[in-house]
Order: structure tokens, then sequence, then C-alpha cells
């Protein structure tokens, strides 16, 4: 039997550590300042899920949008289809805002994007977000992609008159099927 050395034993959690830490990453833009009040959900309802996204990113990192009226989509019109840009115009601005999430630019399909869950702290909107990675070894859409996700949520008195978006994002990368 081999005796084991203190380097190899060093050596074993780092990897392991390592294969875990590969599986997911949490990416987390912390507050400015802590409160004390409670967080809240805001119920929000899916405009336009784009996950193959054959369409100009916005920008270079991911983004959070808020568009508060009609006049502001031909700042994201270059980022979306024109089908979205069509169901965005029916949104009735007067009781509705709506937050894009937009992923950058991605050398392949495979990677959706998707909001999962809004939140109100104080004069923030925390949105919390997927950002979904092909496998290793991916055979799909080979040419460059960016997702978005449109979402409306009710203007209300659960809305500050204020409000930063947060962006709490999730990288997961999907597991290859078995062969």
């Amino acid at each position: 039997m081999k005796k084991l050395t203190s380097s190899t034993i060093l050596i074993i959690p780092i990897i392991l550590i390592g294969m875990i830490s590969a599986c997911q990453l949490t990416i987390k833009v912390p507050a400015n300042s802590p409160s004390t009040e409670q967080e809240s959900d805001i119920p929000f309802e899916t405009i336009v899920l784009d996950e193959e996204g054959f369409v100009n990113a916005l920008g270079e990192q991911p983004q959070l949008v808020m568009i508060n009226s009609a006049d502001e989509i031909p700042q994201i019109a270059k980022s979306i289809s024109r089908e979205a840009r069509q169901k965005l115009e029916r949104v009735d601005f007067q009781h509705y805002i709506v937050i894009g999430l937009f992923r950058n630019a991605k050398p392949s399909g495979g990677y959706p994007t998707y909001i999962k869950r809004i939140s109100k702290h104080g004069n923030q909107l925390i949105v919390q977000t997927e950002f979904w990675e092909p496998p290793p070894v991916y055979t799909g859409i080979i040419e460059a992609t960016a997702t978005y996700h449109l979402v409306k949520l009710a203007r209300n008195g659960d809305l500050p008159a204020t409000v930063e978006l947060v962006l709490e994002a999730q990288i997961i990368t999907s597991t290859p099927l078995p062969r």
C-alpha cells in the first residue's frame, strides 16, 4: 500500500472544490447600503422570451433595462425581434412598466436567459435571473446569438417612485444527455 503524502492530501480537496464550483456560479451585485425594510416579491408576466436570440446584442455585458413608456421602446428596438416590438407596443404603459433582461452576444445558440423572480427592497428592484450555458460539447446553432426576456409589472403602490435595478445572475451549465 502506498503512503499518501501531504501534498497529495491537499490536492484532493482543491480538485473537489474546483469540480463543485464549476457546476454553478452565482454573481451578485450587492446593495449599496443595508436596510431594515423587508424584501417583497413583485408579480410579473412574460411579454416575450427569446431563447434563440437572432438579433443584435444590446451591449457587451448582460443588461437590465426599464421601459416606462412607449417612447422608450426605440432604445431597445434593434435588440428585439419585430414580433417582440409589436407585443411591447401593445403594453398599456399607464398601468405597467417593462423590465428587459438582455444577454450579451454569444458565439452560438444554447444560451437562454430567464427572469426567475423580482423583489422589492427599499427603492431597489432585485431581478434574479438564470443565464444558461451549453454543455462543453454542443452541436446546436453555430451563429452568434443574444437572448432576452421581457416582462411587465403592474404600476401600483408596491413600486417606489425612483427605482434602482439590481441584477442577481446565476450561471447554469446544462448537463449533456447520456449517450
